[in-house]
């Protein structure tokens, strides 16, 4: 779950213009966020970053713009058999 990543918080508050600037904003603040959701800089696979009900990877990826008071969705995907 995303949730220990940011020590329990379930919302985390920036400033940011993009999904990719307010993402590094929270990894400066919490490593484990960071480490787990951006290996690399990019966004890891096993999570989902969404704008409102759109996934960041058919908008711009982490160069999409952010309103202010805009909410960014972290999901965490579940697998199994």
């Amino acid at each position: 779950p995303v949730l220990p990543l940011v020590n329990g918080e379930d919302r985390v508050d920036v400033q940011a213009a993009t999904v990719g600037e307010a993402l590094a904003a929270v990894a400066a603040r919490l490593a484990e966020f960071g480490a787990a959701l951006l290996p690399g800089g990019k966004v890891a696979k096993a999570f989902l970053v969404a704008i409102g009900d759109d996934d960041i990877r058919t908008l711009d990826g982490l160069a999409t713009p952010v309103q202010p008071d805009q909410d960014i969705i972290i999901a965490m995907a579940m697998s199994g058999g």
